[in-house]
């Protein structure tokens, strides 16, 4: 839900938690809307999975499926969801508790929620609390996947909430994929058996940058200051840019780099931790098919490889890899870089003609309001026949309903490597 004004700066409790990177950018966005909004808010961040479940088990779980998403294990990822429903059942208690605590310790006002477990416990916490305190506290559930049939793990816990605790539930959320059901209202009855008036549509959970206008960015240079984290990236980057015939200035920390109007731009970000193995193929289709080919164009690759703390070694090996396909035209530019921040992110992929990434929450929501140019989704899908049906099965389920959400609203379509250039040559 959009927040209310109050004379005051509230108290807010935000949980998180740190498996993927789409519930800690939500939760990032919902931190930096209230204090646009608010004076001075007091914000409170908790990992549900570190500082909860518990930093071994916890950091366990998470290295878990970040390993699941660096080796494309979508099977891993799978079983894993399945057995999200079990925390509830066994930490329900602990979920409770804590809330509880920290609502009456700092006197929160309300309590915002980017994750799937734990809600009916939160929210009985709230109840409780606001009994305790004797004013109405709520908690503010937002469901950061696309609202699609493939989300049960977040309609279950919803199907299950006491009618006495609706009331301290608030729930924000995309418009729904309506395919079977012609109205929200019929949507949300089948899925969460909740009223349609419960669902705030009004407000995506991404940073305020994805919401400005980028009309701009196709019809004048597009200035990008890219941060340098340290001087093997620097001198990496650097190194690469000086093979193709891009304008750009380097300091130790930070790039400048200009994109022309007439330039070409293709991004390629699956994720905080992508799967080296498709990221590679794509990088080296991408160059062997423009050196075919040839062309006068600038073309521009893009490639996010992880965040720097992540310890991947996957930028190493894709400029290892450019290294190894050399000499090729210096019309083709490839950037493999560490993950950048917003003010990057945002134009970047508004000034792409082509964007090719997976469908995470947070990457899909930021795809509908900035993306202008063609979208493709990978799938790990290994052996023909490399079908759209088909390909979607080789991604994990809330994925797949992303997927099919961006390809009803913004034409989307499912690609891997071996696809590659039956989509793209055409395009590139």
């Amino acid at each position: 839900m959009a927040d209310h004004p109050q004379q005051k700066s509230p108290k807010v409790l935000i949980v998180t938690a740190s498996a993927g990177g789409g519930h800690i950018q939500a939760a990032h966005a919902k931190s930096m809307h209230l204090q646009r909004f608010y004076d001075s808010p007091m914000i409170l961040t908790q990992d549900l999975v570190i500082d909860w479940i518990g930093k071994r088990v916890g950091k366990g779980a998470c290295n878990l499926w970040n390993y699941a998403q660096r080796r494309g294990n979508v099977f891993l990822q799978r079983c894993i969801y399945t057995l999200a429903p079990y925390c509830d059942i066994f930490l329900g208690p602990k979920f409770f508790l804590k809330t509880l605590y920290l609502i009456l310790k700092h006197d929160l006002d309300y309590v915002v929620d980017t994750q799937p477990s734990g809600l009916n416990a939160m929210l009985k916490a709230t109840y409780w609390a606001s009994i305790i305190k004797g004013r109405h506290i709520f908690l503010e559930k937002m469901i950061i996947e696309l609202p699609t049939s493939k989300i049960s793990l977040y309609y279950r816990p919803l199907r299950k909430i006491r009618k006495k605790y609706l009331k301290h539930l608030h729930i924000q959320t995309a418009f729904p994929l309506l395919e079977k059901h012609n109205t929200p209202e019929e949507f949300w009855e089948h899925y969460t058996r909740l009223p349609a008036s419960m669902f705030d549509t009004s407000a995506a959970p991404i940073r305020p940058t994805f919401l400005q206008d980028y009309s701009h960015v196709h019809k004048d240079d597009l200035e990008l200051t890219l941060m340098l984290h340290d001087n093997e990236e620097f001198d990496l980057i650097t190194k690469g840019l000086t093979h193709c015939c891009a304008h750009f200035t380097a300091k130790k920390k930070t790039l400048n780099l200009t994109l022309p109007p007439a330039a070409h731009v293709t991004t390629l970000m699956l994720g905080t931790y992508p799967s080296t193995s498709g990221v590679k193929k794509y990088v080296a289709q991408f160059i062997e098919h423009l050196s075919q080919k040839g062309t006068d164009r600038v073309h521009f690759l893009f490639v996010f490889c992880s965040h720097k703390e992540a310890k991947n070694s996957l930028l190493h090996e894709l400029h290892e890899l450019i290294d190894m396909l050399m000499p090729f035209p210096e019309t083709i530019c490839v950037l493999p870089l560490y993950f950048q921040d917003e003010k990057v992110i945002a134009p970047l992929l508004a000034r792409s003609q082509i964007t090719i990434t997976r469908s995470g929450a947070i990457t899909s929501h930021e795809l509908l309001n900035v993306a202008t140019g063609n979208v493709f989704i990978h799938s790990e899908c290994k052996s023909p026949p490399y079908t759209q049906d088909r390909m979607k099965k080789w991604m994990p389920l809330w994925e797949e309903g992303n997927a099919e959400y961006l390809a009803k609203k913004k034409g989307a379509r499912l690609i891997n490597p071996q696809t590659f250039l039956s989509e793209l040559q055409d395009l590139l």
